[in-house]
């Protein structure tokens, strides 16, 4: 199971996006829009998405500490989340194309390269 904070900043440091996945929020936000599962909240990835504690899903302490985080599966092409961040398009354009996203992943030693 892999965990993950997942942010969207645009150019102008303003958070338009914040998830931190705990217990009670599911794909819910602090900021921002709230996750959606691409394929539907009946698809595979909905099915296979877990949300808990360092502790309950057997990982390590995220510096030190118990942290709520979220389990996802590998995905399909079908399969995965959708993150509607709120950003303004920014770099000229209608896009947004100036962004910076940080998230902390745990993933399987035998996943690296994979």
């Amino acid at each position: 199971m892999l965990g993950a904070v997942l942010l969207a900043l645009p150019s102008s440091a303003d958070i338009t996006g914040q998830w931190d996945f705990s217990l009670s929020k599911g794909l819910g936000t602090t900021i921002g829009n709230g996750l959606e599962y691409f394929d539907g909240p009946t698809g595979g990835t909905a099915g296979a998405t877990v949300f808990g504690t360092t502790t309950s899903l057997g990982i390590a302490n995220i510096g030190g500490r118990v942290a709520e985080v979220m389990g996802f599966p590998a995905t399909s092409k079908t399969m995965g989340y959708i993150a509607r961040h709120g950003a303004m398009a920014n770099g000229g354009g209608a896009y947004v194309n100036q962004y910076t996203l940080i998230m902390d992943v745990l993933y399987p030693s035998s996943s690296h390269g994979q």
